[in-house]
């Protein structure tokens, strides 16, 4: 997959560089912006194989699925190199929350009925991290200003990840009903949070950039791109981790899968693993000064 995408992105700038034309004076220019993330989500995590969804005994705990939030404040460069060619590449700060709400239930053993219970109602918790864009750029000229599509990937390192640790930190809560026809509910749970991974997380990108000459002959740029988290790539985590789930008498343990055809009851609590997809559609600003 790496390979792909250094062929992806560096192939189109062997083919230019091969021609027999003449370029043009190289062209640069800085640009100072802020720009917003939507998208993503909490998920199952794909590389540790823990779930507790199994509509035929009728438990689950899935998540509920709010996009991410981001904010990001960053510096870019345009090289035109090479007649309406270029690269743009610069460094970001960004902080992004995320939703760690779960839609959870007990499994049903015999006549129990149980019900759906929400772990973490409204929690969202947050991270920096350091974002390295590299592009591919094409200018088209018009009377109105320039547009640009772009391709490439964006390399972001997580920084700082708030309550973070396997072994500590964390978000405790409970979540309970005392009285009901015909269930008693309790249920002291724990989320931490974590890294899959100390690697960079890599997003290939695409989008498209419009800019305008001002009177003053400032640039302002407004940009529109999307970004994909590739699933084998490192991404943040969430761990479920219950102290004391109670429902109609019964002491209840979280499953994890042994195989496709059935699931066993351990005999202490287990973590249930989530990752944050982070894939999202960016929109944002930037200011080229004179």
């Amino acid at each position: 997959m790496r390979t792909t995408i250094f062929i992806l992105i560096f192939l189109p700038i062997h083919f230019l560089f091969a021609q027999n034309s003449i370029p043009l004076e190289s062209k640069h220019q800085n640009n100072f912006g802020l720009s917003f993330d939507l998208g993503g989500g909490m998920e199952k995590a794909n590389d540790i194989n823990t779930t507790m969804n199994f509509e035929s005994i009728g438990g689950y705990a899935n998540p509920i699925g709010k996009p991410n939030l981001g904010l990001n404040i960053f510096w870019d460069h345009q090289w035109s190199f090479y007649k309406k060619h270029g690269l743009t590449f610069g460094l970001g700060v960004s902080f992004t929350t995320f939703s760690y709400d779960v839609a959870f239930k007990n499994i049903e053993f015999d006549e129990n009925k149980t019900r759906e219970h929400i772990l973490g109602n409204g929690f969202r918790s947050s991270f920096f991290s350091l974002d390295l864009p590299l592009y591919y750029t094409y200018t088209f000229k018009t009377k109105h200003g320039n547009i640009n599509p772009i391709i490439g990937i964006n390399i972001r390192e997580l920084s700082y990840m708030f309550n973070s640790g396997r072994n500590s930190g964390g978000v405790s809560g409970s979540s309970s009903e005392l009285s009901g026809n015909d269930t008693i509910y309790y249920n002291n749970y724990n989320f931490k949070f974590g890294t899959q991974s100390m690697e960079p997380i890599l997003m290939p990108s695409i989008g498209v950039k419009y800019s305008k000459i001002m009177s003053n002959d400032d640039i302002i740029t407004f940009h529109l791109t999307g970004k994909l988290h590739l699933n084998t790539s490192n991404s943040p985590e969430v761990y479920l981790n219950d102290f004391d789930n109670t429902e109609n008498g019964i002491k209840y343990n979280y499953y994890i899968v042994e195989n496709e055809n059935g699931a066993s009851m351990n005999n202490s609590s287990n973590s249930i693993y989530y990752r944050i997809n982070m894939s999202s559609i960016n929109l944002g600003i930037s200011y080229s000064f004179k």
